[in-house]
């Protein structure tokens, strides 16, 4: 008989009965760590891919399912969100480089504020993770504006903008692996933002009217309109202090 450390239970097998853990016999090795990270991770019976395929197919609706308290079947919002931001950073991390330099080469920039854009860049890349949790609670302030009348609160809207926000990361993480081939793909990484932000709204708040498309893209064009200006404003504030 095996007693279980977690929970106390006697049981026979590799598993407790009880809690389900499994029993580790020895110390750990990292052939056991990385193995348990993909069982958890990315194997195929995970809530991950179930979160994953409903976000891409059916956004609006698995939120909607989600805030109705199937909670279980979906991955957490925060650790959705958190895991593909991490994604996202490591991406940009080490493959970042050519997308800055396609996003520099459509701007006409004199050499001498050279050094200034790339300093900004520079401080960008480094706060990405604290400018995203700055982005999604500044998309649910501007839902929750613009559907006032929506039976959702303000913290079911911030929910929504983790999950729709993570799987846009997500999405940019492959459009910058894809655009190490031709810098020409980086401009999917607009495209996505303008097409699957507002397509997830719609279905959301289930607004399929002219005006609901409009608040839509008003939602996405005003969040990243303050998103840009708070940026610049840390920017300028940064550059100042170096003087």
């Amino acid at each position: 008989m095996e007693k279980c450390p977690n929970c106390g239970n006697e049981f026979t097998k590799n598993y407790c009965n009880n809690c389900g853990q499994k029993i580790i016999k020895g110390n750990l090795t990292i052939k056991m760590v990385l193995l348990d990270f993909v069982q958890n991770v990315f194997l195929f019976d995970t809530t991950l891919y179930k979160t994953l395929a409903g976000l891409l197919i059916h956004p609006g609706d698995l939120v909607k399912s989600y805030l109705g308290g199937k909670k279980k079947k979906y991955l957490q919002p925060f650790q959705f969100f958190l895991l593909f931001m991490t994604i996202y950073l490591l991406v940009l991390n080490f493959f970042g480089d050519s997308f800055f330099d396609s996003i520099n080469s459509g701007f006409h920039i004199e050499s001498t504020k050279i050094s200034k854009v790339e300093l900004i860049q520079s401080l960008v890349r480094k706060n990405l993770n604290v400018l995203y949790f700055i982005l999604t609670p500044i998309i649910a302030f501007y839902l929750s504006f613009l559907y006032k009348k929506s039976k959702f609160n303000y913290a079911e809207m911030l929910i929504f903008a983790l999950y729709i926000v993570g799987t846009s990361l997500l999405l940019s993480s492959i459009v910058i692996l894809v655009g190490q081939f031709n810098a020409k793909l980086f401009i999917l990484k607009s495209i996505i933002i303008i097409g699957y932000f507002p397509f997830a709204i719609i279905q959301f708040t289930n607004s399929k009217s002219l005006l609901g498309i409009l608040k839509a893209l008003s939602t996405i064009i005003l969040s990243y309109i303050t998103f840009v200006l708070i940026i610049v404003l840390i920017a300028g504030i940064y550059v100042y202090g170096l003087k």
